[in-house]
């Protein structure tokens, strides 16, 4: 939705239309981009991760290439003070120099990250970036690697960029403006010096936040985020304390888990099913058990039977009949092992 103009004029620090105007079409200026997806991130080998960060002037640390994400800075979709920004117009040039990735345009303080690459794609009308955000191994506030988190769960998909009007039109006809998209006060922005883009746009807005943080899996959530983090981003600063307390809700509190209810019908069911399973199992493993034991109890009748009768002779040819002893034997396991 189109900002009124009583507020365009607040923001641009303009004193009617005409100022508006030419306040828009020159200085510097920054453009919010909101893409609505989950920012990507760029698969890419060690090797090629170390040729990009050395090619932007950057020290390559091991796990760079897990960090990079791809993001659309800027496309010509009217933005809501009504303007269009001309990706054409784009001039790389001093960006080059020193292609930082700030975190809200804080420039008062360090940079998050670097772009390792920026290009114009010519399909999405718009410029593309692949961001490496650096962790505490370089910066070790917490902001970069904070940054890094909310940007990979999809928490803070937009970017915005800085820049210098170069060159802009401002004399569109009504028909124009229609045509283009353009607002009732918008500017046609054709050429720009491209300064810097932020990693921007945690809502402030509980409501929203919470509405966000819906659509995204807390299981994601948990895994990326840690206790520690709470107590960074509070120390920091880095969301309101209103967005903190939702945040701290999403994150650490387990969810509840709901149980269905259960009639009393099917509760006896259950019961009836599990005893006569149960009953069954029973009998099978007595039935095998019973077997067993009538196996073992032949393979020692066999045993016995071959038991040779006593050999004694002299004074003990009296002893008793042949097989006397193997019947006593039998008889002695039986009783130990209460067959």
């Amino acid at each position: 939705m189109e900002i009124e103009l009583k507020n365009l004029l607040d923001i641009f620090k303009a004193t009617d239309e005409s100022s508006l105007f030419k306040t828009k079409s020159e200085g510097k200026q920054t453009r919010y981009t909101m893409t609505g997806t989950k920012p990507k991130l760029v698969e890419m080998t060690a090797e090629q991760c170390k040729k990009l960060c050395e090619k932007a002037g950057i020290e390559y640390l091991d796990g760079y290439e897990y960090r990079i994400f791809e993001g659309l800075t800027t496309d010509e979709t009217p933005d809501r003070y009504g303007d269009i920004v001309r990706y054409t117009g784009a001039d790389f040039k001093n960006y080059l120099k020193n292609p930082v990735v700030m975190l809200s345009h804080e420039h008062s303080n360090f940079p998050i990250g670097n772009s390792v690459k920026i290009w114009k794609d010519d399909a999405l009308k718009g410029v593309k970036s692949w961001d490496l955000l650096l962790d505490n191994r370089v910066d070790d506030s917490g902001r970069s690697d904070l940054a890094f988190k909310f940007r990979k769960s999809g928490i803070m998909p937009g970017i915005s960029i800085g820049f210098m009007v170069n060159s802009a039109k401002t004399d569109h006809s009504a028909d124009e403006r229609k045509k283009l998209g353009l607002g009732k006060w918008g500017v046609e922005i054709l050429s720009f010096d491209y300064l810097e883009h932020s990693v921007v746009s945690i809502p402030a807005n509980p409501e929203a936040l919470t509405n966000m943080l819906k659509a995204i899996d807390n299981g994601m959530l948990r895994s990326i985020f840690s206790k520690e983090d709470l107590f960074s981003i509070e120390k920091l600063k880095f969301i309101s304390e209103d967005s903190l307390n939702i945040f701290e809700d999403f994150v650490i509190k387990t969810p509840t888990i709901i149980i269905p209810s259960i009639d009393t019908k099917t509760i006896d069911e259950i019961v009836r099913q599990v005893t006569e399973n149960t009953t069954k199992c029973v009998i099978e493993s007595v039935n095998t058990f019973t077997k067993k034991i009538d196996e073992v109890l032949a393979q020692v009748q066999t045993l016995v039977a071959s038991i040779p009768p006593s050999t004694a002779s002299g004074a003990e040819r009296n002893a008793p009949e042949e097989g006397m002893y193997a019947s006593d034997f039998l008889k002695d396991f039986q009783i130990k092992t209460n067959l």
